[in-house]
């Protein structure tokens, strides 16, 4: 049975580390419906112990679990669907901070993720809200996963729509690391966010 869990922790935020030695994300595929872009793909832990994935979304104003939601965002011509916890930018002081819970993956075990992109597509980042008119045509997609390896977590919580979100990322993110699946070809036009 896998845990949903929350940090509560604060340490100096180093840069993301692309270490995706023993998390393994597959080659993600698309679809679309009437009504949304469906991405799904699976991650696989190799390790010998748990992992931690940062793939468990919220909605900041209601508070409550968002499970098939992810971070979209556009670089270059590829697409980018973000389960991790992102960094803030330096030009940017929110007033809170966005943490997704964490839900424990065994070692040797598998987990499946469904993602749902309303149409049209537009980006979605933590700390970039606004949504512009401005449009880039993208090639290409692929999934990035964010993953902490086994630690202490003193201040851990069980997720649920009642409990508190943690108030700082940085513990987290400064262990995180980030495992990409290989990109897949696709043809899309994605609404740019706005900080």
């Amino acid at each position: 049975m896998t845990a949903l869990l929350s940090l509560c922790c604060c340490v100096d935020t180093p840069a993301l580390k692309m270490d995706g030695a023993c998390v393994i994300v597959s080659r993600p595929e698309m679809e679309r419906d009437a009504a949304d872009v469906v991405v799904t793909y699976s991650t696989s832990n190799r390790c010998s112990e748990a992992v931690l994935l940062a793939d468990r979304l919220y909605d900041p104003g209601t508070l409550e679990l968002e499970p098939e939601a992810a971070y979209v965002r556009v670089d270059g011509d590829l697409l980018i669907v973000s389960h991790a916890i992102q960094i803030v930018p330096a030009s940017v002081f929110p007033e809170e901070l966005e943490v997704p819970f964490l839900t424990r993956l065994r070692p040797h075990r598998n987990a499946s993720h469904r993602v749902r992109i309303p149409s049209p597509v537009s980006e979605r980042r933590a700390y970039a809200p606004r949504v512009s008119q401005r449009t880039a045509r993208i090639d290409s997609l692929l999934v990035e996963v964010g993953w902490l390896p086994k630690i202490k977590l003193r201040r851990a919580m069980v997720a649920g729509t009642s409990q508190k979100l943690p108030e700082s990322p940085r513990l987290a993110a400064g262990l995180q690391r980030i495992t990409r699946s290989d990109p897949i070809s696709v043809v899309l036009d994605v609404r740019l966010a706005t900080e």
